[in-house]
């Protein structure tokens, strides 16, 4: 009989009245106020009312809340994403796949950890770069991704050509992200010979290189000449 009491409340059409109401909740358990609570808390046009409803969902951290909470990771509404990915964190979620885990990522604005998880975050990078408020950080973490998932092929190419050097040469002249990861990741392979790996790099130096880069650089040349 609460539960029904509660749910009349929450549906008010006063927004005092609901964020009172959310500040009453004492569990969630109930999935029609579970289900209302979601609702307020992604679509109340309340900013007040939408944080007392994010509240309530964590400090009752009802059994269900993160199953429904999570297929929102993926909203049209930037804002939305936000408020579910601060919950999801609240509520100790942890994603069970690449694909959750680069939704929850970009959600909470980790971009560069999004992209770690590969072609899977080209989707919820794109989303944020269209619509967020994180347009240009996404947007370079979109383009990372491209890069790394070229990387394997360019690879290829370097180590079956007959003139490696100059594909060396042409992907160090390029100087952006794709070059970066090219030369990290065959550094980092038995197949690369070291010394031409380093000739391209001392004559075409990269201002972009990271010392993450140098670092491998300088491991695997080892008794080498740069």
């Amino acid at each position: 009989m609460f539960s029904i009491f509660l749910l009349r409340k929450l549906r008010s059409q006063d927004s005092v009245l609901r964020r009172i109401a959310l500040e009453q909740v004492k569990s969630l358990e109930d999935t029609r106020l579970l289900d209302e609570v979601i609702h307020l808390l992604v679509q109340d046009e309340s900013a007040t009312v939408r944080k007392e409803a994010e509240r309530a969902i964590v400090r009752t951290k009802p059994a269900g809340a993160a199953n429904r909470l999570k297929v929102l990771l993926t909203s049209t509404n930037p804002q939305t994403r936000y408020s579910v990915a601060r919950s999801l964190h609240a509520l100790g979620w942890v994603p069970a796949t690449p694909q959750e885990q680069a939704e929850f990522a970009v959600a909470r604005g980790k971009f560069e950890l999004a992209a770690r998880e590969g072609t899977v975050a080209l989707n919820p990078l794109t989303l944020e770069a269209k619509t967020g408020v994180h347009r240009e950080a996404a947007a370079a973490s979109a383009m990372a991704v491209i890069g790394q998932a070229a990387v394997p092929r360019l690879l290829t190419i370097f180590w079956e050509s007959n003139h490696p050097a100059d594909v060396a040469l042409a992907l160090a002249k390029r100087g952006n992200r794709v070059s970066q990861i090219f030369f990290r990741e065959a550094l980092k392979d038995r197949r690369t010979d070291p010394t031409t790996v380093c000739k391209i790099l001392a004559e075409t130096p990269m201002p972009k290189m990271t010392a993450a880069s140098m670092r491998v650089l300088q491991g695997s040349a080892t008794g080498t000449s740069a």
